[in-house]
């Protein structure tokens, strides 16, 4: 069955924001193994507290997803890195009580290669630490979503063999 033809004055968009559902805000995740470890660091703000993840955080008008990836990494951690490529995306929605999205991300995962700096939790991180990868993939700690599912894509790619 075709779908029926519309004239352009018969098309009415309604932006999600109309809606009273938040746009999605385009953010990047920095992933970055060495050897059998996975940085991660553990959120010291809502609506996320005490969650594990990896560093990341909300883009800047006119940054690209590697330059964002590279400067939440150094905000919450410290270290520097060569951003790789952009290899996935995750789609993240915070609900309130009554069940509303009052946020929304679309997570770019950037794949980074440790460049140097010393280890410490910084900005919005209540910590940060080199985890056994082993620890990550078994739910070992209190995980975001899609830690673990980001981090076998990365693994796969080749990520802490170079």
């Amino acid at each position: 069955m075709t779908p029926p033809k519309l004239r352009p004055s018969e098309v009415h968009v309604v932006p999600a924001a109309a809606q009273g559902e938040p746009l999605p805000v385009p953010a990047a995740i920095a992933v970055m193994v060495r050897a059998d470890r996975v940085l991660l660091v553990q959120r010291r703000n809502p609506p996320d507290v005490g969650m594990w993840g990896f560093p990341g955080g909300k883009r800047e008008p006119g940054e690209s997803a590697l330059g964002n990836a590279r400067r939440e990494l150094a905000e919450e951690t410290g270290l520097r890195a060569w951003a790789l490529c952009a290899f996935d995306r995750v789609a993240v929605e915070a609900r309130d009580g009554a069940g509303a999205i009052t946020h929304r991300f679309t997570l770019d995962a950037v794949l980074c290669r440790h460049a140097g700096g010393e280890l410490r939790a910084g900005d919005d991180a209540a910590a940060a630490e080199w985890v056994p990868v082993a620890d990550v993939l078994a739910g070992a700690r209190a995980l975001h979503r899609d830690v673990d599912r980001v981090l076998a894509r990365a693994l796969a790619l080749g990520a802490g063999r170079f």
